[in-house]
C-alpha cells in the first residue's frame, strides 16, 4: 500500500484554526481541488523553516474550496496527531519551495 506525506511551510500557525480538541482547519492552500482530495487521510507536517522539524501534524479528513483574495483556495480540516510533531521537512531545502510530497 502507498502513503503519502505532505510537508507544508506554514509559519507560525498562519490560517489555522481550532474547531474542538483534536481537529484544526489549516489554508489557504494553492492546490486543485483535485490534488487536495487526494491528500484526504495523508499524514501532514507543518514547518515555520524547511530546515526545522515540524510543530504541528495530522491526518488530512477533510478538504474545502474556499476564497481568499478572490481566489478559490484549499482549506484542510485535519485530525491532530501528536506523532506528526517534530519530523524532518521531506525534500530539497536548498531551494525554496512551500510543499513537499512523498509516496512511500
Amino acid at each position: 500500500m502507498i502513503t503519502t506525506e505532505l510537508h507544508l511551510y506554514c509559519k507560525d500557525y498562519k490560517f489555522m484554526r481550532s474547531l474542538s480538541d483534536k481537529i484544526f482547519t489549516s489554508g489557504f492552500w494553492s492546490f486543485t481541488l483535485e490534488e487536495a482530495n487526494s491528500f484526504i487521510g495523508c499524514n501532514v507536517y507543518f514547518h515555520n523553516k524547511l530546515k526545522e522539524s515540524s510543530y504541528r501534524g495530522g491526518q488530512i479528513i477533510g478538504v474545502e474550496l474556499k476564497k481568499y483574495k478572490n481566489k478559490e483556495r484549499i482549506l484542510f480540516t485535519i485530525e491532530e496527531k501528536n506523532e506528526n510533531i517534530g519530523k524532518p521537512w521531506n525534500g530539497d531545502i536548498s531551494i525554496r519551495q512551500w510543499y513537499s510530497i512523498k509516496h512511500n
